[in-house]
């Protein structure tokens, strides 16, 4: 049954895409994704809203012709659509703002003292924004709130998944740094969730984030740090927009890359775990990383200093005169020019596969063997060319949230490891897969797995806000807990 949209576009003040009426325009709609894997899928429509009126309306229309949903903002999750959806666009819901007067404010000790509160300088971020964009608004004010590593991730969906980045290690997850949602839920109410109006309701947003990651690793103990491809959006409804609490961080980060031949590689890997354990200081991040090209793979460590760079050109050299980089192209730079310098390394439009990455309690020198081995044996460069192996710092402010301020299962993790290849060659997709796979397992034994009493105390509380929100399971195209399931 063709479903009649003219009710609908009557009252938006965004658009509507259809493929029989604009075959061109729904076309560069699904040409946009990230991933490319799920560009053989058909929505039914994408609905571009430019309002939040714009979704409840969208939301209203779907309930109503009982039309699948799928949300999406920077087109980087494996849901963005699937075939027959109302994918609601949330791309042009993306303004940020900001505030530098220390107005924002949120409750802190509510049980012991109800009005005790501390003032914050704030960002109000729309959902369709991208981490790009409010580094873009925050920076040049000499602040930031922690995101992720890549410019065009979608800032709503990392944030619902937890978040871990480069500032993690100084200002903990991006969720633990919300203070209020904007949320359209399944009948089209638009709410206000924070710690002091419909308080459950922000913990649980925050928490769903939380639980679907011991959900899904009850069998497995990893997840994406990144969640490039496991944003996640509309779970109990449509987040329309974010504030986040904001830090001040200097004009000028000390950051860049330090390359290393891949014979020294591991070794060279191995001493800047060591150097960051040793300094136990949460201005210091490091992105390891191998990234595949044609030539063959890069040895690459991507350092950050989140203090004056008189300070980090003094800890950098210890870190160079330790593991003699071939090139050293750290410098001072504004913190968002820092984020775009990798952009590169992951490029829209490949073919991606994802295993789940692991969360290290500690990184082993057999667990550095495991990666610089599966190197040796990985296929052929020109089939994976633009894949990459990440060994990404955590610990510092991270560990140090007891489970009372944040659920986070991982917070005692000092690294996350993870595999995103890129198939260059559709024929060698299942031999890249297996590979991935097989390192990912082999450095699962070193992974933290939630699991047990805890894990069916998230997944009650999940399923008890569905029943309570969502109790027609509306919003089911993402990691879903099924309202109705025994």
């Amino acid at each position: 049954m063709v479903t009649d949209f003219s009710p609908l576009k009557a009252i938006l003040s965004g658009s509507i895409i259809l493929q029989t009426e604009n075959a061109e325009k729904y076309q560069e709609k699904i040409d946009g994704s990230w991933n490319a894997t799920i560009r053989t899928c058909k929505p039914c429509a994408f609905v571009k809203v430019a309002s939040v009126s714009d979704v409840v309306s969208t939301v209203k229309f779907c309930v109503k012709n009982e039309l699948e949903i799928c949300v999406c903002a920077a087109m980087n999750s494996e849901f963005a659509y699937v075939d027959g959806a109302v994918v609601i666009d949330l791309s042009d819901i993306n303004s940020v703002s900001v505030d530098v007067q220390s107005k924002g404010f949120r409750y802190v000790d509510r049980l012991d003292c109800p009005c005790k509160i501390y003032q914050s300088q704030v960002a109000v971020v729309g959902a369709g924004a991208k981490v790009g964009d409010v580094d873009a608004k925050t920076v040049p004010h000499g602040l930031v709130t922690p995101l992720g590593s890549y410019s065009g991730l979608g800032v709503a969906g990392f944030t619902l998944l937890g978040g871990t980045g480069f500032l993690t290690r100084a200002f903990g997850c991006t969720a633990d740094n919300v203070l209020e949602f904007e949320i359209v839920t399944a009948t089209g109410e638009v709410l206000k969730a924070s710690e002091r109006e419909n308080d459950q309701l922000f913990w649980e947003s925050i928490l769903v984030s939380i639980g679907m990651m011991y959900l899904t690793m009850i069998p497995r103990a990893r997840m994406d740090s990144e969640s490039i491809v496991h944003e996640a959006e509309g779970r109990m409804g449509v987040v329309t927009s974010i504030t986040f609490k904001l830090h001040e961080i200097p004009g000028h980060i000390l950051g860049g890359e330090l390359y290393y031949s891949i014979s020294e590689g591991a070794s060279a890997y191995k001493a800047i775990r060591d150097f960051v354990r040793q300094k136990a200081d949460k201005r210091i991040s490091v992105y390891m990383m191998l990234h595949f090209n044609d030539p063959g793979p890069q040895v690459i460590c991507r350092f950050l200093f989140l203090g004056s760079p008189r300070d980090g050109e003094a800890i950098l050299s210890e870190l160079t005169e330790k593991t003699k980089p071939l090139e050293n192209e750290v410098k001072p730079i504004p913190f968002d020019q820092f984020q775009k310098k990798a952009d590169w390394m992951v490029p829209r439009g490949r073919t991606y596969y994802t295993p789940l990455g692991n969360f290290l309690k500690e990184l082993t020198d057999d667990g550095i063997d495991i990666i610089f081995d599966a190197v040796s044996k990985a296929p052929k460069p020109s089939v994976m060319s633009d894949s990459n192996i990440y060994i990404t710092s955590l610990g510092g402010k991270l560990q140090e949230t007891t489970d009372e301020e944040n659920p986070f299962p991982f917070k005692k993790a000092e690294f996350w490891v993870g595999c995103v290849v890129a198939v260059q060659d559709r024929n060698a997709y299942e031999e890249l897969k297996s590979w991935a796979d097989t390192t990912d397992q082999k450095l699962s034994k070193y992974g933290i797995l939630p699991q047990g009493p805890e894990a069916e105390k998230v997944h009650n509380r999940l399923k008890n806000l569905k029943q309570r929100y969502d109790p027609e399971n509306v919003f089911h195209q993402n990691v879903n807990v099924n309202p109705k399931e025994e």
